[in-house]
């Protein structure tokens, strides 16, 4: 039933999604109010396998705003009001956002606004590497102007606030996302967790701009024996995983599947090989057969085998032409060789590790939307990328190459070159891929 309500909503064939749901309120009039949850089973599949490198089996395969969620319930306990509530875990590279009523889940959402930007934002106004501008956040960094700020402090302020004025519009505007159909919707509390919460001020301003009080997830009654607010709000999301880990969970999401032994288009291929491998062996076992038996009695099992083999060849292969029995094994291993040249595209940077889709996934992703690159030509080989384009001006080159630095996949990445080419800068990037693990 969940499934059939939830593919309309999914962007993906339903098959290649794994659901689970959440509860948000009891039942009323035969109808249950349930927030779906989905992910793709190839992304979940991937995740599980980094852990099974490392020897770990993972039984519960949660949401960040889900264990957010346990965290605030268990802590709150039987005190829980009748008010609106807002959790927000601030991230390095993302705040996720819970909305809540008692215990009921009415709004979560994901908004791509985190301490990285702040840092980013400083990098940028005060001309220093990362590790300085992450530096100058902790030290000189405020939410709120100070009194008498030093030159230093005052630039700092400056870079901060543009990040935290789009968090907080990103914010505003969840709650009017529900101010339609809730009536009282203004919020009465706001409790911060994630690194990017320490930032000096933030509670302060948070309060400000929603009218309400602001505190820290870990100080509603924190664990006996807890760590203080800055350590525990850095595992706002560790320790609502924990909890459900401990059967203590009041929102139980858990996308873990057993089907993730292998998945995705790469786990199909191989599987496909596996049943033409065992296939192989049982020609092998016929013929063996036929060299000790009578002829008549070879004649009629053959016969029996071959009928069986084109079956299981059908159902292997269902697009398959037709085949004469006599040519049905010649016909697997023109299959196999079709599979293993289709797999290529799946190693294509073996020597690296990683497969180019990955690469240019990564390449997407990272560089800024805000940017108005047109790449020309892109290029992926063994050991690296080079790419070509037009951009409005040099600067925006220089942003393209900070943000590829970030990469997990790239030891180097320069700008060797960037020329006028009419309105537009013609610019030309070269990153070098990192080795694997043994080269």
């Amino acid at each position: 039933m969940i499934k059939f309500h939830a593919e309309p909503l999914i962007p993906f064939p339903i098959e290649e999604v794994v659901i689970d749901f959440h509860e948000t309120r009891v039942a009323e009039e035969n109808r249950t109010p349930v927030i779906i949850i989905g992910a793709k089973k190839e992304l979940v599949a991937k995740h599980l396998e980094i852990f099974k490198n490392g020897g770990v089996d993972p039984e519960i395969v949660g949401l960040d705003a889900f264990a957010l969620v346990n965290n605030y319930l268990l802590r709150a306990g039987s005190a829980l009001a009748d008010e609106l509530v807002m959790l927000l875990d601030i991230g390095a590279s993302k705040t996720v956002l819970v909305i809540m009523k008692e215990c009921a889940v009415l709004l979560t959402r994901s908004v791509n606004i985190g301490g990285d930007d702040i840092t980013e934002a400083i990098q940028r106004e005060c001309a220093v590497d990362f590790r300085a501008a992450e530096g100058l956040k902790k030290e000189r960094g405020s939410a709120l102007p100070g009194e008498n700020p030093s030159p230093e402090e005052e630039k700092v302020h400056q870079a901060i606030g543009p990040v935290l004025t789009r968090l907080n519009r990103e914010v505003d505007r969840s709650l009017r996302s529900i101010s339609a159909t809730l009536t009282g919707s203004e919020v009465s509390r706001i409790y911060l967790s994630g690194g990017g919460a320490l930032l000096r001020g933030a509670r302060e301003l948070f309060a400000k701009e929603f009218s309400c009080r602001a505190e820290y997830l870990s100080s509603l009654s924190p664990f006996n024996g807890s760590p203080g607010d800055e350590e525990m709000c850095l595992m706002g999301v560790a320790a609502g995983l924990a909890v459900q880990g401990l059967g203590l969970e009041k929102a139980q999401v858990n996308l873990r599947r057993e089907e993730f032994a292998r998945a995705g288009g790469l786990g199909r291929a191989w599987r496909q090989l596996a049943v033409a491998a065992v296939l192989l062996l049982c020609i092998a076992g016929v013929m063996t057969y036929r060299f000790a038996s009578s002829l008549i009695a070879q004649r009629e099992e053959h016969a029996v085998l071959a009928g069986e083999l084109e079956r299981i060849y059908r159902e292997t292969f269902p697009d398959g032409g037709r085949v004469e029995p006599a040519s049905v094994a010649a016909e697997m291993e023109k299959r196999i060789e079709q599979y293993r040249a289709a797999n290529k595209s799946f190693s294509a940077l073996s020597a690296t590790g990683v497969s180019s889709l990955e690469v240019l996934r990564d390449i997407s992703e990272l560089i800024p939307g805000n940017l108005k690159a047109q790449v020309t030509d892109l290029t992926i080989g063994q050991d690296g990328i080079e790419m070509t384009g037009l951009i409005n001006s040099a600067g925006d080159a220089d942003e393209i190459k900070m943000a590829l630095k970030k990469s997990k996949y790239f030891e180097t990445v320069e700008i060797p070159s960037t020329a006028a080419s009419g309105a537009k800068q013609k610019f030309k990037l070269i990153a070098t891929l990192k080795k694997a693990a043994g080269q």
